[in-house]
């Protein structure tokens, strides 16, 4: 098997049309709901950070140090495995078969926001001194109950 690689200003000019056309089309797609808030940080944060890998892989050096130039590789992969993470939630939420059936997306968005509020229950709570987070957490605790609620009617239906 024989690999094409793409040149820096290729994947610049892809990039660069990418930005151009999520720009473009996002108003047409873009709804004001927790979903389309959602779809539209995801694919803004995936076309940043393509745009960071693109930086690092400019290279670096040291102006006091000749022949300092550098490229650090391991900042890049770090980014491009969170590309591939928001790809794949976006593909999940958004971009499956069947995503025009409605309780479908409905319940894959729901399984989501349990997912991450329950995830945050999780995390050590007892250094927390501020009020004001400690009913957050509570109120996402309330959230948790009733989303929870609200998945296993999808499921029964």
């Amino acid at each position: 098997m024989q690999f094409e690689y793409a040149t820096k200003s290729e994947f610049q000019r892809v990039l660069n049309e990418a930005v151009f056309l999520f720009q473009e089309t996002f108003n047409s797609y873009y709804q004001s709901s927790e979903e389309g808030s959602l779809q539209y940080l995801s694919i803004k944060k995936l076309l940043n950070h393509c745009q960071s890998i693109s930086v690092i892989l400019d290279g670096t050096s040291f102006e006091a140090i000749e022949n300092s130039t550098q490229v650090d590789h391991a900042s890049a992969k770090v980014l491009l495995r969170s590309i591939i993470e928001i790809y794949a939630t976006l593909t999940s939420l958004f971009w499956f078969e069947g995503k025009d059936i409605l309780n479908e997306r409905e319940f894959r968005f729901l399984v989501y926001k349990y997912s991450g509020f329950k995830s945050r229950q999780k995390l050590n709570h007892d250094g927390i001194n501020s009020n004001e987070l400690r009913e957050k957490i509570k109120s996402e605790k309330n959230k948790i109950k009733i989303i929870k609620k609200l998945i296993q009617k999808k499921v029964l239906s």
